[in-house]
């Protein structure tokens, strides 16, 4: 990133889990990587919260890992943003679960990148 990445939160953010939050994986759970991971920061990245944030859980919240997960880099994955990225939040945002939040993955999960991964801002 050769610019400015602001991400401002001028409002109110709620984050509400009234009831059972579940992720559930049943694989194997690898992270892989084989190359050169490079994150490299030479502007400004400002993280501005101004409101108020929630992060509230009121019932259960449940992560379990039962099998197999395969994140794999290998090779070469290039994430490069060169201007300005502005994220503002300046109302309110309400993300309310009040019942049960099931997120069951039974099989092989897998994320394969082949190039080298390299964040960089610049």
């Amino acid at each position: 990133m050769k610019g400015n990445a602001h991400n401002t939160i001028k409002g109110n953010a709620h984050v509400t889990t009234k009831g059972n939050a579940q992720n559930t994986m049943k694989g194997n759970a690898q992270n892989t990587m084989k190359c050169n991971p490079q994150n490299n920061m030479k502007g400004n990245a400002h993280n501005t919260m101004k409101g108020k944030v929630h992060s509230t859980t009121k019932g259960n919240t449940h992560f379990t890992t039962k099998g197999n997960a395969w994140s794999t880099m290998k090779g070469n994955a290039h994430n490069t943003m060169k201007g300005n990225t502005h994220k503002i939040m300046k109302a309110k945002t309400h993300h309310t679960t009040k019942g049960n939040a099931q997120k069951s993955m039974e099989g092989n999960a897998q994320n394969t990148m082949k190039g080298n991964a390299q964040n960089t801002m610049k």
